[in-house]
């Protein structure tokens, strides 16, 4: 049975986001980081995680709290955003792109099942789940939840009780996957739905061949941007 991950290690990954975001998007002292709530919805931990880890970058000097007003940039070494971000060591050992390649080989893995599988009212849920999570980036808001969910459902419809005991995977892979894009915590972008409703278009016609392209895409170009996984182009 996947076993879930530790409260110590999930803390670590959110600390690791946070100060990414701060790096990597060059942000100057002072600068306001997004609310818990906010990083507790992007980062899809409980609000005690959260707070743990801004409690390890308060006491490392990196960020400030002010009661009322909210986390603020304090003191930040550039030396530590390196251009070897993409491989990040994570807190078990493993580089942190393992669990990108695992989630990418989980559901491309999972299509043909859920391509003969799926049912009519299931891609209903798929398609609601793209509406809202439309709605919030026009907004100019972060979808996080909605893109999560969309992918959970796509490996239970596979109606495969093991490949949906492993649906946490893609929650850790797009968890890793704020290492490489930190300004995801404020956004999405128009991509993240348009890739979703091509992969929609392709189970409504039950065609495995348009889904995994859509899949593929998706992968490659809107979840895993500059990764270092080199696949083959279909035949």
């Amino acid at each position: 049975m996947l076993q879930p991950l530790s409260r110590s290690t999930l803390t670590q990954q959110a600390t690791e986001a946070i100060r990414q975001l701060i790096l990597r998007e060059n942000l100057a002292r002072g600068a306001k980081l997004p609310s818990e709530r906010e990083l507790c919805e992007t980062l899809v931990v409980s609000r005690n995680i959260v707070r743990e880890a801004l409690s390890v970058l308060e006491a490392e000097g990196v960020i400030t709290r002010q009661g009322g007003k909210g986390t603020f940039v304090a003191q930040v070494d550039r030396t530590l955003a390196t251009e070897t971000t993409s491989v990040t060591i994570k807190p078990n050992g493993q580089p942190a792109l393992v669990s990108r390649d695992a989630r990418f080989a989980l559901e491309m893995g999972a299509l043909e099942l859920i391509v003969e599988r799926i049912a009519d009212d299931e891609i209903a849920a798929l398609t609601r789940l793209v509406d809202a999570q439309e709605q919030r980036v026009r907004a100019g808001a972060r979808a996080i939840k909605e893109d999560i969910a969309f992918h959970v459902a796509l490996l239970k419809a596979s109606k495969n009780p093991i490949l949906i005991e492993l649906a946490p995977l893609v929650i850790d892979g797009m968890r890793e996957g704020l290492l490489q894009t930190p300004l995801g915590f404020y956004r999405s972008v128009d991509s993240d739905f348009l890739a979703h409703r091509t992969i929609i278009e392709a189970l409504k016609r039950r065609d495995l061949d348009r889904a995994r392209a859509a899949m593929r895409a998706h992968f490659l170009y809107t979840d895993f941007p500059d990764t270092l996984l080199q696949l083959p182009e279909p035949e």
